[in-house]
């Protein structure tokens, strides 16, 4: 009888014992990395034809797939008939398609031999969005689908596909879901990154073919409305960043933001690759919204108002109406590693990145949009990165200051792991930074201000609620002025002498009084703290209107207190034995 585990892992059911490419027990290799090594290290030796001489292809050469590879063992990748027109283009970060072909798992549609490939169906889809407004075009180029008794009418273009330019396309298969929201916002639960496989930073060389000839003019337009769907973005996730290309710019873009930042890095399943992921960005933005819209409405209604603004799958899915992509050049990011050694263990290293420019760009997701509606859009996704940069950052250890440029005395021994993350705004977008003439009455001004436009937009979708509402969520963080049971206070000061707060976290901050039950922590039963700690850039603006850096920082305290003594005492020290200044 055959033996089971000489069948490949493609072939192999997603069940318990055979392949379960979502699970991974302990530290044991995830199967998913097995799972695609078999399939790109076998891609380029399957042999099918028995020794057969090949069938020839009648199908008409303008519309005939990509010709697969004469060698068996050539690296060369499929190509397109002479008559196809071409154009390559590269992945910004990762692009996620669905082949629909294996249970529970999301993988790139498997061609011929094993080449993936972003199918022509997907294609000419995205190519009829992309000139939904122009029914003439969408018409001509794809046709008509059937309608009643009508048949359908073909239109003059074939849409052949995507296929990679060379064999970069097996590398950083492995991709990683791993939703937090709830353990972010809500409350600490154990959460798990479930597997998928995506293309990573691949050229795609996506192939057209028309059954009339066509000028070069008309061609141009073709490939014009390609890109407009290119800029849209390709596949599943696009509004987490996933999907988009270099170069190619969206046509819904409402905000640019130029950011600088640095900080602890992602790794992948393996927990040695680092990645710098930009879906932490869209991940920030919605969490902000959830913590707003939690103190001023009910569970449900805060839920969903998120939705509708950044989409989701809870319940029915929801296209939101604001989407995120993120570019760089590569050489403005750099990786690193820090190295440690806890007390009684090995060594242990945590990837960090350095980020010296990247742009955040976000989109309305609506092409039908009103201006009006894009305007307020624009506005409302403004506060938002102002309030995440405010009080906070982006990525892993978000909630603290980043320790290496803050608190490096914390280092001294070797043995800490790396706390913390930096982030502002530079270039143009420096006018960003909110201007300080009154530490607490500005910023408490900007908090309010910030609520009222989640009351303005819940009611543009039918919803009435108040920053005033008695009615809240009970969340760890949802913000509302703290009632002794729950809510939120933000403190602040400006560093005349020295940083504080950071120090806080490692000592007590007075007496025997520590913030250890505050804080949160990391390792196995890791919890998210109650305190966010940022140093936030002084900005005053001069008598010309223009913004003008000061020399000492702003150091800010962000406290989600509960009903316990802890809260109490660390309360009582901010308001009447420190220099902080409660803020809201």
């Amino acid at each position: 009888m055959p033996d089971w585990s000489d069948v490949p892992l493609l072939y192999q059911a997603q069940i318990e014992g055979r392949c379960q490419l979502h699970r991974q027990e302990n530290k044991q290799k995830a199967p998913a990395y097995y799972w695609v090594e078999e399939w790109t290290k076998l891609y380029h030796s399957t042999d099918d034809s028995g020794g057969k001489s090949p069938q020839p292809d009648k199908t008409p050469k303008s519309q005939q797939r990509p010709s697969s590879p004469s060698d068996n063992n050539s690296p060369e990748p499929p190509q397109f008939s002479g008559e196809a027109k071409t154009r390559p283009y590269t992945m910004t970060w990762r692009l996620v398609t669905n082949g629909g072909q294996d249970d529970g798992i999301i993988r790139p549609a498997i061609g011929a031999r094993g080449y993936p490939y972003y199918p022509g169906s997907s294609m000419k889809g995205a190519f009829r969005r992309a000139c939904a407004c122009t029914t003439e075009q969408a018409l001509k180029y794809c046709g008509k689908p059937s309608e009643g008794d009508q048949g359908s009418e073909p239109g003059i273009l074939r849409f052949l596909g995507g296929y990679p330019t060379d064999n970069n396309w097996t590398k950083n298969l492995v991709d990683i879901a791993h939703p937090q929201q709830k353990k972010q916002v809500i409350q600490d639960e154990k959460t798990n990154a479930n597997v998928l496989l995506s293309f990573h930073e691949v050229t795609l060389n996506f192939g057209i073919s028309s059954t009339i000839p066509l000028d070069e003019q008309e061609w141009r337009t073709i490939w014009q409305i390609w890109e407009k769907a290119l800029g849209n973005g390709l596949g599943s996730r696009v509004s987490t960043g996933y999907g988009r290309f270099k170069d190619v710019p969206s046509p819904e873009t409402l905000l640019q933001v130029h950011l600088k930042g640095q900080g602890i890095a992602a790794t992948l399943l393996d927990k040695k690759t680092p990645e710098f992921r930009p879906n932490m960005f869209k991940a920030a933005l919605r969490g902000h919204t959830l913590r707003l819209l939690g103190g001023m409405t009910d569970e449900k209604t805060a839920k969903h108002l998120t939705q509708i603004l950044w989409g989701g799958i809870d319940g029915a899915a929801i296209l939101g109406q604001l989407g995120i992509s993120f570019t760089y050049e590569d050489g403005d990011l750099k990786f690193d590693k820090h190295r440690y050694t806890p007390p009684g263990q090995r060594e242990q290293i945590m990837p960090l990145y350095n980020l010296e420019k990247g742009i955040l760009q976000i989109s309305c997701m609506n092409p039908c949009a009103s201006s009006e509606e894009r305007q307020e859009l624009a506005e409302l996704a403004k506060a938002i990165v102002q309030f995440a940069l405010l009080l906070g950052g982006f990525g892993k250890s978000w909630r603290r200051a980043d320790h290496r440029l803050f608190f490096c005395p914390y280092f001294k021994k070797g043995n800490k792991p790396m706390i913390g993350c930096h982030w502002k705004f530079i270039d143009s977008s420096e006018s960003l930074y909110l201007p300080i003439t009154d530490l607490q009455q500005d910023l408490s001004r900007f908090i309010d201000r910030f609520r009222i436009r989640f009351q303005n937009y819940a009611a543009k979708q039918g919803y009435t609620i108040h920053p005033d509402n008695p009615v809240h969520c009970n969340w760890r963080e949802a913000w509302y002025p703290y009632d002794n049971q729950g809510g939120v206070q933000v403190w602040g000061r400006i560093v005349e002498d020295r940083i504080k707060a950071i120090t806080w976290f490692h000592q007590p901050y007075e007496g025997t009084h520590t913030l250890r039950n505050l804080q949160g922590s990391i390792g196995r039963d890791s919890q998210t703290g109650r305190l966010w700690h940022r140093i936030y850039p002084y900005y005053h603006s001069n008598s010309e209107g223009k913004l003008k850096l000061q020399k000492p920082p702003i150091e800010l305290l962000t406290f989600f207190p509960e009903p316990t003594e802890d809260s109490a005492h660390f309360i009582a020290f901010l308001n009447e034995r420190s220099d902080f200044v409660k803020i809201w």
